[in-house]
């Protein structure tokens, strides 16, 4: 019985070994192309200067990988705290532009357009498939006056002025990968805003009789004189930071200005003054912290050196 069972055993045995290869067979090559950035889904790209974003390289198959920034920028080491504002500890790699790591931290510490460029080679074609933005502009609707009627002609009701009105719907894009030699080229250039703190800066005009002058309002010597119930006009100057709120307080009198989609810089307006006397005025320029957090609130208040006097 005991054979039986042994003889039994070898046979099965014997069916797996000849249904089965001992050979190893790699699975096939396999190369792809992807990346995450902390601005996620966002069409723009925004960082406050002295802050960093975070970009990793998820692709796969690459035979080569670069990460390019620019000069004055840094490579920080992760993983950095969420509550740390100060990341020159953490900087890896001083004075280098150039890194091979898979996921990079840069620390911005330039104003304006800044590039970080993704170079990856592979074997094989790939291409990166992405959502963006269509812009479709409609035009700007002018107001018109009521026109009466008028013998056999009917009235024309008034039309009310409308903003342009801009339409972004998301559709689909792909970047290829081009074949340069015998590889397969992925070049792609982030271009990461961004924006210093706010350093607030203005003008002020005059009109008198169908004229209009810049006033003087940087000295405390200066004094800007205007009959009561007539205006001047402020300008927002500023250069650094990106307000998107203005505001002009005169005594009692405000002039607040906010941008919208309709009117993305709104930076001048008219300041009627109806009160008598001598006044001082402040100049506020803010930004409030965006959806995301990549830009935090920000507000620098402009004291006007010049004196407002009001006359009858």
């Amino acid at each position: 019985m005991k054979n039986k069972v042994i003889i039994i055993l070898l046979m099965i045995a014997g069916i797996f070994t000849s249904c089965t290869d001992n050979t190893y067979e790699a699975p096939p090559a396999f190369s792809d192309v992807g990346w995450y950035t902390s601005a996620f889904q966002q069409e723009n790209f925004v960082v406050a200067k002295g802050q960093f974003a975070s970009f990793t390289d998820a692709s796969v198959g690459t035979l080569d990988h670069t990460w390019t920034i620019e000069e004055g920028n840094s490579f920080l080491k992760g993983p950095i705290a969420l509550k740390e504002t100060k990341f020159d500890s953490y900087i890896i790699y001083p004075g280098a532009v150039e890194t091979t790591d898979k996921t990079i931290h840069v620390y911005f510490k330039n104003e304006g357009f800044q590039k970080v460029r993704l170079y990856n080679t592979f074997n094989d074609y790939v291409a990166y498939r992405y959502k963006t933005f269509a812009i479709a502009a409609k035009a700007a609707v002018v107001a018109k006056a009521a026109v009466p009627a008028t013998g056999d002609a009917p009235a024309v009701p008034a039309v009310a002025a409308a903003p342009a009105v801009v339409a972004v719907p998301r559709m689909d894009a792909v970047l290829p990968a081009v074949k340069v030699g015998d590889k397969w080229v992925i070049d792609y250039t982030f271009n990461v805003k961004v924006v210093d703190t706010i350093v607030a800066k203005m003008q002020v005009t005059q009109t008198v009789a169908g004229v209009t002058t810049t006033v003087s309002h940087q000295n405390a010597t200066d004094v800007i004189t205007i009959k009561k119930g007539t205006r001047l006009q402020f300008i927002d100057l500023t250069e650094k930071g990106d307000p998107t709120t203005r505001t002009w307080k005169i005594g009692a009198a405000t002039l607040t200005l906010n941008n919208t989609a309709a009117i993305p810089n709104n930076n001048n307006g008219l300041l009627i003054f109806n009160t008598v006397g001598d006044f001082k005025g402040t100049f506020t320029a803010s930004r409030a912290s965006t959806a995301a957090g990549a830009l935090p609130n920000d507000t620098d208040i402009y004291n006007i050196p010049a004196t407002f006097r009001v006359v009858p």
